[in-house]
Parts: C-alpha cells; sequence; structure tokens
C-alpha cells in the first residue's frame, strides 16, 4: 500500500532524519509549526507505521571499529520467514 504524504509530513521526515535527538519543541520550532501539530503529525506517520524506530548513529573510527565488511548472501527462497 502507497501512502501520499503531505508536504508537511515530508518536511518533519526530512529533519527527524536529520536528527532524530531533536525533542518535540525544537522540531516544531524548526520547522515553523506549533508543538501540538508536530506532535499528532507524528503520531499519525507512527501509527500508520511509516516512521518504524528511531536509531543513534555511531562513529565507528572513534572507537577503534575501522574494519568495513561486505557479505554477499545467496538464498534460494526469498520470502520473509527466510530473510527473518
Amino acid at each position: 500500500m502507497t501512502v501520499t504524504l503531505s508536504d508537511a509530513d515530508k518536511r518533519i521526515l526530512r529533519a527527524i532524519q536529520r536528527d532524530a535527538s531533536l525533542g518535540l519543541k525544537d522540531l516544531a520550532e524548526v520547522l515553523a509549526m506549533s508543538s501540538s501539530t508536530v506532535w499528532r503529525r507524528v503520531q499519525e506517520l507512527e501509527n500508520a507505521g511509516i516512521i518504524t524506530g528511531r536509531v543513534t548513529l555511531v562513529d565507528g573510527e572513534k572507537l577503534g571499529l575501522d574494519v568495513t565488511t561486505l557479505v554477499h548472501v545467496n538464498m534460494s527462497d526469498q520470502t520473509a520467514e527466510a530473510r527473518a
């Protein structure tokens, strides 16, 4: 199912993807929207399954994790169950 997003929803998603640590008040300020509007729209995006979680990105080099690994997997079955 394809969901059609409003321009405001797209702006919210872009802002959250840039910095998911922004609080509601700061997010509303960045977007020039009211806090209640941003809160309601974020809730709707979460309930629709468009926002599925929030992550923190870590700088691996600063932790001494400077190895990059590429993995190639061949699967005979491409179902969701096989990928789980």
